[in-house]
């Protein structure tokens, strides 16, 4: 299951996130690579683009809130509980990430195939788009199971490209394989994601 939401929050809210967000005092953190436990003897698929972060987390578990703007950012999960007619069980993480331009980067390429949560798949994922950009989000054909590694460098294909505008937000199943991204035309490429588990049987 993969479903694009247009719009998940109104104009207004978007403009609020975006502000907060580009502020010169909000604290980001540098990852070198964010792909963890990958094995450096391989041969890196040629599509793939390796690539540092800017990280912000708001939210991971055991710990919970990691950040003095989790409130703030709520407003996107209750806009989505209420569009999706569903119910949050338990959060799993919330992570800010951003990325620049990369040399010998082009849009036909993208960052690691990778799954959020280890050891985890029966949760939902939402990514959200802070501002417009460029680099798609590639979904592709593999779905993670346990003991799999989480992330893949051969043997997929791709099943979906979405490009990232602001206030548009992506649905979809936790276990399914998928890529960020570095923008090209743009200067940076930011995303908000969310990992939750959902109440089954809520109506």
């Amino acid at each position: 299951m993969i479903k694009i939401i247009p719009n998940i929050i109104n104009k207004k809210q978007q403009n609020y996130l975006n502000k907060i967000i580009q502020d010169n005092n909000f604290p980001w953190y540098y990852y070198d690579n964010v792909i963890e436990g990958r094995n450096n003897n391989y041969k890196k698929y040629k599509n793939i683009t390796e690539t540092y972060a800017w990280i912000h987390t708001l939210f991971f578990l055991p710990k919970g809130i990691n950040s003095d703007y989790f409130d703030d950012f709520k407003i996107i999960l209750s806009a989505f509980e209420k569009k999706e007619k569903v119910k949050i069980q338990e959060l799993l993480r919330i992570r800010i990430r951003r990325t620049m331009q990369h040399s010998n980067h082009d849009l036909e390429k993208y960052n690691y195939p990778h799954v959020d949560i280890k050891d985890e798949t029966n949760y939902k994922s939402l990514i959200y788009y802070v501002e417009d950009s460029d680099g798609d989000t590639f979904f592709f054909d593999k779905t993670y199971q346990k003991g799999d590694p989480t992330f893949l460098d051969k043997g997929y294909k791709t099943l979906k490209r979405v490009s990232p505008k602001q206030g548009k937000a992506i649905y979809f199943d936790g276990n399914i394989y998928h890529s960020g991204n570095n923008p090209v035309k743009y200067d940076k490429r930011t995303v908000i994601n969310f990992d939750f588990k959902i109440q089954e049987e809520y109506k």
